[in-house]
């Protein structure tokens, strides 16, 4: 009877350590940053600010149990540009060998996988924090997602990934299906292409709006040594607030601890305004790993002030500018 006991005892311990054997221990990394600047415009409001920019804090980390792995992210943003605390990020991310499954609030993936390649500027860029606002209409962050990411495919001739999407952005409408979106990602050594679709329900739009919304996208950089070009095409049809299309190209060159960077925005309108462009041009310095200056100025080809009531006023404070400021992360 006591070498039963001890067997089953032994059985017993075994089981549970096999059930626990693929399990880590959760992780919490804090990180954030801090940047400030000092910023000349131009316009009818010319002048000079001192300014926090934008301040983050947040914590992300991962949970492994078994074959799946969950990432979950927190972050908030405080600005003097809208003078708040806003969420950023609110999410989980569980991966499988069958591809990964993304709820809750944070970066678009639109943004991070077609358009942030070209966005390489300090201050003027698509984040909520600046002033001046980029020409292209996917924004940075986004609520409500529930995404699908499927595994790589390695390939003869590259590698493949699918992403596909259902976003309710707006929950007081009457659409269950705000924004659908389908992508295709693709790279072959150091070139990299990315083709977007998103698809915004016409009840998501202005009221009396009947056409759904449709826009297309297309990313893609090719780097050489320390090189590395970029451009982005943003496409629309039945716009909500009368944008057409959207071309950006961009350039950066890295120089032991200084990077270079130059891009160019072109802007059409299905209404009578004429194009806009954006030319913006960054100098930043690493003196550290968590310590970054920048040098950065950008010029509207058009008066900003004729495209201010665009879209409820979106271009109301873009103007002209350069800005100094530092940027520290950790």
């Amino acid at each position: 009877m006591f070498k039963i006991s001890i067997i089953a005892a032994s059985l017993s311990v075994a089981m549970v350590s096999t059930a626990f054997a693929e399990e880590s221990p959760a992780t919490w990394d804090i990180y954030g940053d801090i940047q400030g600047q000092g910023i000349w415009q131009s316009g009818e409001g010319s002048t000079f600010n001192a300014e926090a920019k934008q301040v983050n804090l947040g914590a992300k980390g991962k949970y492994a149990v078994d074959k799946i792995t969950t990432y979950y992210n927190v972050s908030a943003q405080y600005s003097d540009n809208f003078d708040d605390i806003e969420v950023r990020n609110a999410s989980l991310y569980f991966a499988t060998e069958y591809g990964g499954l993304y709820v809750g609030k944070g970066a678009s993936g639109s943004y991070a996988n077609v358009y942030a390649r070209t966005d390489i500027h300090a201050n003027n860029t698509n984040d909520p924090s600046g002033k001046n606002k980029m020409l292209y209409e996917q924004g940075q962050y986004t609520d409500n997602v529930l995404c699908y990411v499927s595994p790589k495919w390695a390939t003869d001739l590259g590698t493949w990934q699918m992403k596909t999407a259902i976003v309710t952005y707006n929950e007081a409408n009457e659409a269950s299906d705000d924004a659908l979106m389908g992508r295709l990602l693709y790279s072959n050594g150091n070139f990299n292409a990315v083709f977007n679709y998103l698809r915004f329900d016409e009840y998501a739009g202005p009221d009396g709006t009947v056409d759904a919304y449709d826009r297309f996208s297309f990313g893609t950089d090719y780097t050489v040594g320390n090189l590395k070009l970029a451009a982005t095409a943003e496409v629309t049809e039945n716009s909500f607030n009368g944008a057409d299309n959207t071309y950006v190209g961009a350039a950066s060159y890295s120089l032991d601890k200084i990077d270079f960077g130059v891009s160019y925005q072109h802007k059409t309108f299905e209404s009578d305004f004429e194009d806009l462009g954006l030319i913006i041009a960054s100098v930043k310095y690493h003196y550290g790993k968590q310590l970054t200056f920048y040098v950065e100025a950008a010029k509207y080809t058009e008066d900003t002030a004729d495209y201010a009531d665009f879209a409820g006023d979106r271009f109301a404070n873009s103007d002209d500018n350069f800005s100094i400021g530092g940027i520290f992360k950790f």
